[in-house]
């Protein structure tokens, strides 16, 4: 179950819960504060954020985020029922037990100790996310990592969106992961 976080307290996700969306946008794009519209623009396939098109390179650093479905009100949502099929399906096979996923188990039973108030082991000395802060998906890696907004100054990510395989996540899915870190990311 659950328990109180009594690590150390991360003054930067604290500064941009301060400055609110303004601060956010201000620091270079995190999250859909900061989102580069014509950034589809700069894809070659014609596809969009939307539908997991390829991005114009080999580095995502200019890719394209990806889209975030609105949901209508999703009641409490379950890590166990809602979430965790998510990972399951799209991470597990590098982000298993002694995977090649830096660390983070998203794995059945393990992905709430992984993940939630857990610093990201790849982010530069600047940065101090957590791999996912409950109750603010804009100030979680994770979240950075799968819609590709990780690159932005203020986030201070490195490597490839996630998955791995460059496409987009469904985005229904990404906005369940996203409200379910907004609930407070639970242990249920």
């Amino acid at each position: 179950m659950s328990s109180a976080y009594n690590g150390p307290v991360r003054t930067a996700p604290l500064l941009l819960l301060a400055l609110g969306a303004a601060g956010a946008a201000a620091c270079g794009g995190c999250g859909p504060h900061g989102a580069d519209a014509a950034s589809d623009a700069a894809r070659t396939d014609g596809g969009t954020a939307a539908d997991g098109g390829a991005t114009d390179s080999g580095s995502d650093a200019g890719a394209a985020s990806c889209a975030v479905a609105a949901l209508p009100d999703a009641g409490t949502l379950s890590l166990a029922t809602d979430i965790q099929p998510i990972f399951t399906d799209n991470c597990i096979a590098c982000h298993d037990v002694g995977g090649i996923g830096a660390g983070l188990v998203l794995a059945p039973g393990m992905t709430w100790a992984s993940a939630v108030n857990v610093p990201a082991a790849q982010l530069n000395e600047t940065s101090m996310l957590d791999r996912i802060e409950p109750g603010a998906p804009d100030l979680s890696y994770l979240v950075h990592k799968l819609q590709g907004t990780y690159y932005s100054p203020c986030v201070g990510g490195t490597g490839t969106r996630m998955p791995s395989d460059g496409k987009c996540l469904d985005p229904v899915d990404l906005a369940l992961i996203r409200a379910w870190i907004e609930q407070g990311a639970l242990d249920n």
